[in-house]
């Protein structure tokens, strides 16, 4: 690795908008970007060197250092919520720490660490949780008062009701924006260059963040892989399973050529994530081959892959056995996952969903439902994928108007032009 190089990462590892540090085996800092050193106050020489005894508190930086100790010990990965002081500051801050230990080719140890600074999300909490509390004590006070008037104590309850449903949605867009947003703007992928190949797909969540993933990239064999998912969970927990799925499926991808073998290697590594969290994917994989003449395709539990191209144009399901991520042992999760091989011929084409697709209300609960949705494909299927995918977002539209969703919407087409 030449300068220019240790410069560019240097320069990357300084733009990672997260603090990262570095321990060596005596629990001092040989590395930390620039985010870092913004966190604790100090430029990069003067923590160079530093233990915890040199940044905290000593309760805190005992704590710190048993932690630490754990992790060279074990070798597991630490992830913890801390709250420490640091030196010359009368403001305690609230991190959500993740360790790792890392043993370089020479057997020396180090501790890899990077945090997330959840303070002002625990202080929205704080504030939130108080708000609620006295509005339920004047809902009480009203309650008694107005208790021989019915009509106005309804009024009155229902003004509370959307008073406080307005102080939750104000407060969560503010913590789940600012904390997660930034990250998943950058996984949305661009659309691949996929030979004889027409590809357009959309990911909307219902809040400012989710739990869908969308992703196509080739593999070293020059493969297209195409992968559609839904974590279990709304909001920033979803998000962040979703962004371990993206790392996996994008590091076992690269040199899978059948989509049961990655979809089984990335529930190996995901398992544990998973049951720690209490969740399951759902995911759809498909592994086009480099000349765009035929595809592999495996599904976990996901919607199935709809198919409305050929003659006849009307939809039909591609049925494939499987469970989702997470569900069962790695051994039961490989027997039940088919994989399913097919070949594309000229006026091929494809569709996925997640279920925040079909399952979408309108204002009396009704979802829009997979036969709607077909009826769009076998009026609309004609055209392009992308104006296909906005026919379709049209219809879900029209179907529920003005009513909130609460899952995410992520689709995608696929046409085999030639």
């Amino acid at each position: 690795m030449n300068a220019n190089t240790d410069d560019l990462l240097g320069r990357i590892f300084d733009f990672i908008g997260d603090p990262i540090f570095v321990k060596d085996r005596t629990h001092r800092l040989c590395l930390v970007n620039q985010a870092m050193c913004i966190a604790l106050g100090k430029t990069q020489e003067q923590l160079m060197g530093m233990g915890d005894d040199d940044l905290f508190d000593k309760e805190e930086a005992d704590f710190f250092r048993s932690r630490d100790e754990k992790v060279f010990l074990s070798g597991e990965e630490d992830v913890v919520e801390e709250t420490f002081t640091p030196h010359g500051s009368s403001e305690s801050r609230t991190v959500l720490t993740r360790k790792r230990l890392y043993v370089d080719p020479a057997g020396n140890q180090f501790i890899v660490g990077v945090f997330k600074d959840i303070t002002d999300i625990k202080r929205a909490e704080a504030a939130l949780q108080k708000a609620n509390e006295t509005l339920e004590e004047k809902v009480r006070e009203r309650t008694e008062e107005l208790q021989h008037a019915n009509a106005d104590l309804e009024s009155h309850i229902e003004h509370l009701r959307r008073l406080n449903l307005a102080l939750e949605e104000k407060t969560r867009i503010e913590s789940e924006l600012e904390a997660a947003k930034k990250i998943q703007t950058h996984y949305v992928p661009e659309t691949p260059d996929i030979p004889d190949m027409a590809l357009h797909g959309v990911c909307l969540p219902a809040r400012e963040i989710g739990g869908d993933y969308l992703d196509y990239f080739q593999n070293r064999h020059g493969d297209w892989v195409i992968a559609i998912a839904d974590v279990c969970g709304k909001g920033i927990p979803a998000a962040m399973v979703m962004t371990s799925l993206r790392s996996c499926m994008r590091s076992e991808g690269r040199r899978a050529t059948s989509s049961r073998d990655l979809l089984i290697a990335v529930n190996r590594l995901m398992c544990e994530e998973l049951e720690r969290e209490m969740s399951f994917i759902t995911c759809l994989c498909l592994i086009v081959s480099r000349d765009g003449d035929s595809f592999n395709m495996s599904r976990a539990g996901h919607p199935n892959l709809v198919s409305f191209g050929g003659a006849t144009g009307h939809p039909g399901s591609i049925h494939s056995k499987g469970i989702a991520l997470g569900m069962s042992t790695e051994a039961d999760f490989a027997v039940r996952l088919e994989e399913v091989t097919l070949p594309l011929n000229a006026g091929d084409r494809f569709f996925a969903f997640t279920d925040g697709v079909d399952e979408a209300m309108d204002s009396d609960l009704r979802p829009y439902g997979k036969e709607r949705l077909f009826r769009v494909l076998e009026t609309r299927g004609r055209q392009p994928p992308t104006g296909l995918i906005k026919d379709v977002l049209a219809d879900v539209r029209r179907h529920s108007k003005d009513h909130q969703q609460f899952d995410d919407m992520t689709l995608f087409s696929l046409e085999k032009i030639r």
